[in-house]
Order: C-alpha cells, then sequence, then structure tokens
C-alpha cells in the first residue's frame, strides 16, 4: 500500500476511497452482467469463498454476520488493531473505528487463502481476535 503514504500524490489521491470504481470500469461491469455464464461462475466463487472463510472464522473462534454479498462483518472487540496486524500481512479490511467489526471482502481463492494466513496470523500474535 505504498501509493498511499506517497508525498508525491495528486491532492485529489489524498481523498480518493481506497476502494473506489472510476466511470469506465462501471460501464464494464454494467455490460459484463449481460453474460450470464461469468455473472453464475462469479456467484458460485464468491459462495465457495465464503463458505471457506466462514470454516476459518468457526475454526478460529470469531465471531462474524453471515453475508449475501461479496464481504462478511467480522465481530472483534479491538477492529484497529486487528486490522493493522492485517494490513502488515498485507490483507486490506475496512473497519469502522471503534465499532465492533471490521468488513471482509471476498475475492478470489488466492485472495481468501492470503486472508486466511492473516488471520492465523494475527490469532497467533494477539489471541483471540
Amino acid at each position: 500500500m505504498g501509493w498511499l503514504l506517497s508525498p508525491s500524490l495528486r491532492p485529489s489521491d489524498k481523498i480518493r476511497e481506497p476502494f473506489n470504481v472510476s466511470s469506465v470500469a462501471q460501464a464494464g461491469a454494467y455490460y459484463s452482467l449481460a453474460d450470464e455464464t461469468e455473472v453464475e461462475r462469479r456467484r458460485r466463487e464468491n459462495q465457495e469463498q465464503k463458505a471457506y472463510l466462514y470454516s476459518c472464522f468457526d475454526r478460529l473462534g470469531i465471531s462474524y454476520v453471515p453475508s449475501e454479498t461479496n464481504f462478511v462483518y467480522m465481530k472483534t472487540e479491538r477492529p484497529v488493531e486487528v486490522s493493522e496486524e492485517l494490513l502488515a500481512s498485507g490483507v486490506i479490511v475496512r473497519d469502522f473505528g471503534t465499532s465492533p467489526a471490521l468488513r471482509v471482502g471476498i475475492g478470489t481463492p488466492e485472495d481468501t487463502d492470503a486472508t486466511v494466513a492473516a488471520l492465523e496470523a494475527a490469532v497467533a500474535k494477539l489471541g483471540p481476535l
């Protein structure tokens, strides 16, 4: 995430949300919805990765809110500390300050493997999350 810390950022980049989507990407996403086979493949992959993430949460004793989206709310009383620990492992989650939860995105199998490894490392270092 070095680009977030770079002093050479354009002024508009300093206020840009980290997961914003350009208008070109939005148009591409809109037109991609016509490919029903691809939409179904991605829906299935999302469900599979979410189930795998749930099993990790269960194994590590992490509470979560089941979701019908491409993200899951993971409950934790130490959201900032856990978020920083995951970021140190290269996994970006969204924290909400002192709210006792983190928003964990669902991605590719490789993304999920990285998230699981980061969660395992966080539990090993911090104890129960």
